[in-house]
């Protein structure tokens, strides 16, 4: 991703102004609809996937790429924040083993797993593991490379059922984008069960006619977001799909306790209360945990190597202070100090405090 830089700027009233001849839009507003234009380019994002990505609307999107308002940098910087944060703005590095985690849970959800009967069947996972570790950022990047059998799906608080199932049909492509632009006219329009049985007829005719054997994927991605009434869909529509698709739910470490805790499980996974189950207690139970590692020592010497941080004493001291526990931090410090100042810690105090702004 490109090193955007952000600019501070007083308070503005207003978000935006119409653009003129005499006052050219800002740089920061043309660096961000480089960004936009390369999701859509390179990612083949559509204006209305991106409007979910962002946060904003259709039209502000093509009111930017149109270069026909003027928007204020501080609604521009937190525009910038919404891009990053999905995509997962670190470098992902190969050869770590939270990008090898992440990548063979995709590969395996799309083979299939075998069940106590040796039948392959769809697998359900979830998959939990710390902030800047690369889960987004993966996940992504496999979904890019078969965009028309992996669907990623990003949740947020406000979502709910109805919009868990737009989004998706969505991704799919069954909607008509041209006919229906305004969210305000889809939500009249495509009503939960119509699309449920859009997204259904879809997976039912891509099953009858797989003769590679493998399955499509839902990735479900910031999964601590799901409010309680959205994941009661959830599992209904984990039940209604069953053996059609797999599903990948991602999210922090504290997904899986709280999952658990509303099943009514203890952490290792048995009844808190003998007999007491709940309508979630099988669903939750059917979930494979796919837990994310802590980066090690090895992970960090390849990280810092692919980086250009390749003294040996650097990497023992950047280890041991623990301040380097996910890779968007580690990468946000790179790119500000450089290889050559990091290669040149003396101690173990030197190097807190340059994590001090970061951590």
């Amino acid at each position: 991703m490109t090193n955007i830089q952000r600019i501070v700027i007083a308070s503005n009233p207003s978000n935006m102004t119409t653009a003129t001849a005499n006052m050219p839009i800002s740089k920061l507003q043309g660096e961000v609809k480089s960004m936009l234009e390369r999701l859509m380019k390179d990612e083949l994002y559509s204006t209305v996937e991106l409007r979910y990505l962002t946060g904003i609307s259709v039209k502000e999107i093509e009111a930017i790429l149109e270069d026909s308002k003027h928007y204020s940098l501080g609604f521009l910087n937190n525009l910038l924040d919404r891009i990053e944060n999905n995509e997962g703005k670190h470098e992902l590095v190969e050869d770590v083993s939270q990008f090898q985690k992440i990548w063979h849970t995709a590969m395996q959800a799309r083979k299939g797993r075998r069940n106590r009967k040796h039948r392959v069947e769809p697998c359900f996972d979830l998959l939990v593991g710390g902030s800047g570790l690369g889960k987004s950022k993966v996940m992504r990047a496999f979904a890019n490379q078969s965009r028309s059998s992996v669907y990623m799906v990003r949740l947020d608080k406000t979502l709910h059922y109805r919009e868990l199932l737009e989004r998706i049909a969505l991704e799919m492509g069954l909607l008509d984008l041209g006919v229906h632009k305004a969210p305000e006219k889809r939500k009249s329009n495509w009503t939960a069960k119509y699309l449920m049985r859009i997204i259904l007829n879809k997976l039912e005719t891509n099953t009858d006619s797989n003769l590679s054997n493998t399955y499509p994927i839902l990735i479900i991605d910031e999964a601590e977001e799901i409010p309680p009434k959205t994941l009661r869909k959830i599992k209904n529509f984990h039940t209604a799909t069953e053996g059609l698709i797999s599903i990948i739910i991602c999210g922090m470490p504290e997904t899986k306790l709280r999952l658990f805790k509303i099943a009514g499980l203890k952490k290792d996974g048995t009844l808190k209360h003998a007999y007491e189950q709940n309508i979630y207690t099988p669903f939750v139970r059917r979930m494979n945990v796919v837990s994310i590692p802590r980066i090690s020592s090895n992970d960090l010497s390849v990280f810092c190597k692919y980086h250009g941080i390749d003294n040996k004493r650097t990497v023992d001291i950047i280890f041991s202070s623990g301040m380097w526990w996910n890779y968007q931090i580690a990468t946000d410090m790179i790119l500000h100090y450089g290889a050559e100042t990091l290669n040149t810690m003396k101690d173990e105090k030197q190097f807190k405090a340059l994590c001090s702004e970061f951590v």
